[in-house]
């Protein structure tokens, strides 16, 4: 999954501006970025996105998603990404199937 959804993302918003060896990252604006986290699952059964909080996303995206309020630690790799920096509240996503990375690409185009 974690392949499957790099690509299509490579080919809405073409390549990421930042690889680490347990992230992948997209900016769009200044503002505003996202990431896909490689280190985990070990599996390939679904893929971790983390996007900056948003109340549209929370009350419409499908997919399992979890808020990471301002105070809680997250995944020290999307710090550098904007919009995800330490002190902000982003939403982790559980991207399961094709369903799920259509619904989020459509959701990132805006």
């Amino acid at each position: 999954m974690k392949k499957s959804l790099i690509s299509c993302l490579v080919t809405a918003f073409g390549e990421p501006t930042r690889e680490t060896k347990k992230l992948v990252s997209w900016t769009i604006t200044s503002g505003f970025g996202f990431a896909v986290q490689t280190d985990s699952p070990l599996h390939n059964e679904f893929a971790w996105v983390w996007i900056p909080f948003s109340d549209v996303i929370m009350s419409s995206l499908k997919a399992e998603k979890q808020l990471y309020s301002k105070e809680r630690g997250r995944h020290s790799n999307t710090y550098p990404v904007p919009g995800l920096e330490k002190g902000e509240a982003v939403i982790r996503i559980k991207v399961a199937s094709d369903a799920d990375i259509d619904e989020i690409i459509l959701f990132l185009k805006g």
